[in-house]
């Protein structure tokens, strides 16, 4: 069974992961990614999450977050559900981030004795500002969209679900 669901329609290549991170995700994301960056008729790409969930997950032996890092047209994350661990690393890769105003965001690795090792630690101070990235990475907090928006982690709230239907109308801006 696959973990990851990759379409293409027009211009806009939408990448649909299973919500635990894993490494056969991490693998099948990997070959994903390699085919977008050979792919010149791709201008933009979505990452989402399959079901309630963006996706979660900590392991040291994989990264989900590099292969998204790499792509070299625009990210932009459609966060229908909580972005955990990886999962908000995962986010916090993608150029934009639009979420559900059901989601949670955190890096709760330091509640478990661990910390962030896909790039959390490096990127969300970049977006947030150095004191709430260490706010919410030292104390392993969990925020929710609208407090996500007020701190520029996210750049729009929408409601339920629909942080996928935004994407249906991108096309190649005008020349």
């Amino acid at each position: 069974m696959s973990s990851v669901n990759y379409s293409k329609k027009g211009h806009v290549a939408h990448i649909t992961l299973s919500p635990e991170a894993n490494q056969q995700l991490a693998q099948e994301l990997e070959d994903i990614c390699h085919k977008i960056n050979q792919d010149n008729d791709i201008y933009v790409v979505t990452v989402a999450g399959d079901g309630e969930v963006f996706c979660r997950g900590n392991s040291w032996e994989y990264s989900i977050v590099a292969p998204i890092a790499r792509i070299t047209q625009p990210v932009i994350a459609a966060i229908n559900g909580d972005a955990l661990g990886q999962g908000l690393e995962l986010a916090l890769s993608c150029d934009i981030r639009i979420t559900s105003d059901k989601a949670y965001f955190g890096l709760p690795q330091v509640s478990m004795g661990a910390i962030p090792t896909d790039g959390g630690t490096q990127r969300l101070p970049y977006i947030v500002g150095k004191g709430k990235a260490l706010e919410l990475i030292l104390m392993a907090e969990t925020i929710d969209a609208k407090e996500a928006l007020e701190i520029g982690l996210v750049s729009k709230v929408v409601p339920g679900d629909n942080t996928i239907m935004l994407f249906d109308n991108i096309t190649k801006p005008p020349d």
